[in-house]
């Protein structure tokens, strides 16, 4: 249950990660 809990909240980080990143470079075209 606890190795289940921490391997969603790893994914969402990196998920999170890789959408600041778009959303970095979306700004920096602009």
């Amino acid at each position: 249950m606890n190795y289940l809990v921490f391997f969603s909240l790893a994914l969402l980080v990196m998920t999170g990660r890789t959408v600041t990143r778009e959303k970095r470079k979306d700004m920096m075209d602009l």
